[in-house]
């Protein structure tokens, strides 16, 4: 009886020992959180943005936003392209090439744009609705009420911005399953 006890005392303990050192080691693999805030890329559920609305986020002192375009801005891009000051800037088709690889063979859903337009000390909102007196077709888009430009759903500035604005700086990025990382 007491070699019963004794052994069923020692398996106890083993399984406590073995936990332990399990758990440990699982918690040695889990980044710590300043190694998250170090990190070279943000990252954002995809959930967290829900279609035709953008967010606003800030990483690393760099503020951009997430923009989740609906089917109709995304048919739009290609459709107002006589409407904008530069619509083919040299900006737009290298970084283009990169998006190819990162973003539109995953989605053409998401576009994650700078929010600093040439400096701007007001740098630009995301607007469901068409500004005041705007009298294009708007399918929503951005505006630097400081700059007095306007930008269409993928960043580029529209013609009749009345300042010497330029398209907004496209930020690499990718989606994997229900994540989006941006470099920025």
């Amino acid at each position: 009886m007491a070699r019963e006890l004794t052994r069923k005392l020692f398996v106890f303990l083993v399984i406590i020992g073995l936990t332990s050192v399990t758990y440990m080691f699982v918690q040695t693999m889990k980044p710590t959180e300043a190694a998250i805030a170090n990190r070279p890329y943000f990252e954002v559920s995809l959930s967290e943005i829900p279609e035709g609305e953008a967010r606003f986020f800030e990483w690393h002192g760099k503020p951009f936003w997430v923009l989740h375009r609906t089917e109709v801005q995304i048919r739009s891009i290609d459709l107002n392209k006589s409407l904008l000051r530069d619509p083919e800037s040299k900006q737009v088709r290298k970084l283009d090439a990169k998006m190819d690889e990162l973003t539109r063979s995953n989605s053409p859903e998401y576009v994650v744009l700078s929010l600093l337009s040439n400096v701007s000390p007001c740098g630009v909102e995301y607007r469901k609705q068409a500004p005041s007196g705007w009298e294009l077709p708007w399918y929503g888009g951005f505006v630097d009420k400081c700059k007095n430009a306007v930008y269409d759903v993928s960043g580029r500035v529209y013609a009749t911005s009345q300042s010497d604005a330029t398209n907004l700086i496209v930020i690499p990025h990718s989606i994997l399953g229900s994540r989006l990382s941006a470099y920025v």
